[in-house]
């Protein structure tokens, strides 16, 4: 980026000199002839390292200031006044410059991480609110696909987020999100999976990196009762199961009665099934039931505790 100043025309009329400067606040570079360097001595340095500034701090606008540099070069201002205008530039440039810092992270904010009110609405119907109060969930995972049977037994220990797994008699515990290990890692995502089926409307108040979508009053697919469907659809980064979606069927109470799977955000459900048999637990609403349309594939949770 070059900067041109006039010089005056007393004895070198149409003579210019070019000074290629560097970003501020770097040195800037002069180089000069010797009847430049001459004629220079009588020019406070700092009033040259001003008008640098202010041309690169106006550099990137539409409308350039070399003409006004050229003849302000000239004028004789004091030391002070140049030190405290060079000053004011600089705070400035450093003001846009935080501005601009600021802007980008607003504008890379994930999406989700301001929650909708009807996603809250949802989340508080099956007692977000009172989620707090509760320090251990024990719960025993239960899966039927026609004549297969696959169950989990699961302790969560909040205020330490320990989990104790029990696998027909053989005990295991570990921390929640230690994937130090294959098999930590294997385990925590069965836990998520297991853990998600029995409170995933709360996960809409706890968790970011989703988006949430409502659409028009609809028909639920398998009970054909008018219901509320709302699309969760989560970032294709985080969790173990990145890019999944969940499409929710709710009553006007925002009660989650069914609800659609896509996996990895498939334009076709994977899997839909029914929200049914709620308990209250303390203030938590819980389906203990799940089921499809034809009956082969039923998930069902039995030995339900919360503790506060």
């Amino acid at each position: 980026m070059y900067f041109t100043f006039r010089l005056p025309t007393r004895s070198k009329a149409d003579e210019h000199c070019r000074c290629k400067g560097e970003t501020i606040p770097s040195l800037h570079k002069f180089v000069f002839t010797s009847y430049e360097r001459q004629y220079l001595k009588v020019v406070n340095i700092r009033l040259r390292y001003l008008f640098v500034t202010i041309d690169s701090f106006v550099y990137p606008f539409p409308v350039r200031v070399n003409t006004v540099v050229s003849y302000l070069w000239l004028l004789p201002i004091p030391s002070y006044l140049t030190n405290t205008l060079t000053k004011l530039v600089l705070i400035m440039k450093y003001i846009i410059v935080a501005i601009c810092i600021i802007l980008i992270q607003i504008s890379c904010t994930p999406n989700g991480s301001e929650k909708s009110s009807e996603s809250l609405a949802i989340a508080k119907a099956h007692g977000g609110d009172d989620f707090d109060k509760i320090k251990t969930v024990e719960f025993t995972f239960n899966v039927q696909r026609d004549t297969t049977h696959v169950a989990r037994n699961w302790k969560w220990e909040r205020p330490t987020d320990m989990i104790t797994f029990n696998d027909s008699g053989k005990i295991t515990s570990f921390k929640r999100y230690d994937t130090s290990t294959a098999e930590l890692k294997q385990l925590n995502s069965k836990f998520t999976n297991d853990e998600y089926w029995l409170l995933f409307p709360l996960h809409l108040k706890w968790d970011n990196g989703y988006t949430f979508l409502k659409k028009d009053t609809t028909t639920a697919p398998l009970s054909g009762e008018r219901s509320n469907m709302y699309t969760v659809k989560y970032n294709d980064t985080d969790g173990f199961t990145p890019g999944d979606m969940y499409v929710l069927y709710t009553d006007d109470s925002n009660v989650v009665k069914e609800w659609a799977f896509h996996k990895k955000g498939a334009g076709e459900p994977s899997l839909v099934t029914t929200w049914d048999d709620y308990q209250d637990f303390d203030g938590i609403k819980i389906a203990k039931d799940h089921r499809t349309k034809d009956g082969k594939f039923r998930l069902y949770f039995t030995d339900v505790r919360l503790e506060k």
